[in-house]
């Protein structure tokens, strides 16, 4: 295991996905994931994953925010899983759209454009897109 000092006097300590840091002065260990656990990514983006599969039954037919709101968690709690939700500017979220998605958008529906795991690694984040 390799050890650095801070500039601020802490000890940095890494293996694999944890990172431990000791503070000199407090003699208190914070540990936390630099990733999320395995079956999140699985969930996620494994075989017949949640974020793709989502993506797409959003670009199936117009969903309100509400109603895309209710596909995802009800999907994320069929997982297990709680969801929170982020909707990008209408700006930042259309650009990159073609085809269906693009015509979806323009016509005000809401759209899944990412789903990812929260900072505990096990709820999750849908982002979505609507144009105002």
């Amino acid at each position: 295991m390799a050890h650095a000092s801070s500039a601020s006097g802490h000890i940095i300590a890494s293996r694999s996905a944890i990172v431990v840091k000791l503070r000199r002065s407090q003699k208190s260990t914070v540990a936390g994931r630099s990733s999320p656990p395995r079956s999140t990514m699985t969930l996620l983006y494994g075989s017949g994953g949640l974020a793709p599969a989502l993506e797409d039954e959003s670009a199936s037919r117009c969903f309100t925010l509400d109603g895309v709101r209710g596909l995802v968690t009800d999907r994320a709690e069929t997982a297990g899983r709680s969801v929170s939700f982020v909707v990008n500017s209408p700006e930042a979220a259309g650009a990159g759209f073609v085809g269906d998605r693009a015509r979806l958008f323009n016509d005000g529906c809401a759209l899944v454009t990412d789903v990812r795991s929260g900072p505990d690694g096990y709820a999750l984040i849908a982002v979505l897109a609507q144009r105002s």
